[in-house]
């Protein structure tokens, strides 16, 4: 008797919240470094907003600073991000969908009142204020392009690494 032959196929497992999280560190920071460029070619006031972050966390004003802490906030709210999705079924077109929506309410919360608040502005300045809108317009593309990013490279990770299976 002839033994039987199984195709085997590569099929996804799915990761652990805890490996979403860490991926959602490294995707966040990735992204941010988007974000952050972004910011700083389009926005007219993001020097500032870079120097503003810097003198807020370390008492200086100073851009490399500010990108420090940039980088280290964008990786927070990526694991904040793979801590939501947590289990869930997930891929490259929900991951786009999701990191779209994280971004979109990232920006009313941050773009909208933190940052306006920390530049000594009343909440909501950004889009009040008509000589800020271009800043919170680029601030809107900003972070939806940091969530796009973000979304995405979680959705790649969700898909590998890849295990053997049968069918």
């Amino acid at each position: 008797m002839q033994p039987q032959r199984m195709n085997t196929v590569l099929v996804p497992e799915s990761p652990s919240r805890q490996e979403r999280i860490g991926a959602g560190v490294v995707a966040g920071a990735m992204a941010g470094i988007i974000f952050g460029m972004i910011m700083v070619e389009w926005a007219p006031l993001a020097p500032g907003r870079m120097m503003t972050l810097g003198h807020i966390v370390y008492g200086s004003p100073s851009v490399p600073a500010g990108w420090l802490f940039h980088l280290v906030l964008s990786g927070a709210l990526g694991a904040l991000f793979g801590w939501l999705i947590g289990g869930r079924e997930y891929g490259l077109a929900s991951g786009l969908g999701w990191g779209l929506v994280y971004g979109f309410a990232l920006w009313i919360v941050g773009g909208l009142v933190v940052m306006p608040l920390l530049g000594g502005l009343p909440a909501f300045a950004t889009v009040v204020r008509p000589a800020l809108r271009e800043t919170a317009v680029v601030s809107l593309l900003g972070h939806l392009a940091y969530g796009a990013i973000l979304g995405v490279l979680v959705g790649i990770h969700s898909h590998i690494p890849l295990r053997p299976g049968s069918y």
